[in-house]
């Protein structure tokens, strides 16, 4: 579940739009910028929303509802699951926040959660994703 009003904000402006997990959506790019490239140079917003096609509808709800979803697409046992987890989160994340990322964590014995300070939701554009690769790398080096 959403752990901020950004996050609870979100849902609604997807819920406004209609029927929308019965298509497939255009990358809004004010959307984007408010919760997606919140960190990244206007330059670079840009040239990423330029390279984005649809998104579609339907993962977006499985993912965003899943409550609703009666197939319960995105469920996922958490005492099924026995090999280690790496939750990372951009510090200035407002799509999925740190807390809301956190509690996922929390949800399964043997996972660790790394926050990466500054960044965004699009962490792989951030200035310090050479940094964050590397402390992935490193996680996974101990866990395997």
């Amino acid at each position: 579940m959403p752990t901020t009003d950004g996050e609870r904000e979100l849902g609604k402006l997807l819920i406004s739009a209609g029927a929308f997990w019965e298509q497939a959506l255009e990358q809004d790019f004010e959307l984007l910028t408010t919760y997606g490239f919140n960190t990244l140079p206007p330059s670079l917003q840009r040239d990423i929303h330029a390279r984005l096609c649809s998104e579609s509808g339907r993962v977006l709800f499985e993912f965003v509802f899943w409550m609703y979803d009666v197939r319960q697409t995105t469920f996922v046992d958490p005492n099924k699951v026995s090999c280690p987890l790496l939750f990372v989160s951009g510090t200035e994340d407002k799509a999925v926040t740190p807390s809301t990322a956190r509690l996922m964590a929390e949800r399964y014995e043997n996972s660790d959660f790394l926050a990466v300070n500054g960044a965004c939701h699009y962490i792989q554009f951030e200035d310090q994703w050479p940094e964050t690769a590397a402390k992935a790398l490193d996680w996974l080096r101990q866990k395997l």
